[in-house]
């Protein structure tokens, strides 16, 4: 038989956050355990109404907050209209050298990051020297 000893358990520390969580589960199950005991207490009178369930009661957020989530909303929006503007930018502006079709071609957004990859000098090609003629 292992006795187990309060030295060996370990020690957490309760926080505000901790707290809080606490409280607020200790709440909820005392409201289901009031509306249980006053449906218990409809069967023994008889009664066959039920009860009006408790209305719990709504967190509240700080104006920081609500603030903080507007900022964050506002910037990932921007974001995402901007990348949508300079795709659609690219999908209209003709390359040079490129002659325009008159329909309008599907590309993928993969595909122009391709494309620059082609175009680009590769290591290879840097390492090349190009072979030197001698004139005579």
């Amino acid at each position: 038989m292992w006795k187990v000893r309060k030295t060996d358990m370990p020690t957490m520390k309760l926080t505000p956050q901790i707290i809080t969580a606490a409280i607020d589960g200790y709440e909820a199950q005392k409201t289901r355990i009031d509306t249980t005991l006053a449906e218990l207490r409809a069967m023994l009178s008889g009664d066959t109404a039920k009860p009006e369930p408790q209305k719990l009661k709504r967190r509240k957020m700080s104006a920081e907050g609500r603030k903080a989530i507007s900022e964050a909303t506002k910037n990932r929006w921007a974001a995402f209209h901007a990348a949508k503007q300079a795709e659609q930018l690219e999908q209209t502006a003709p390359e040079k050298g490129k002659l325009k079709s008159s329909a309008p071609a599907k590309t993928s957004s993969k595909a122009p990051a391709k494309a620059a990859k082609k175009t680009t000098p590769g290591k290879k090609a840097a390492a090349k020297p190009e072979p030197e003629t001698e004139s005579q």
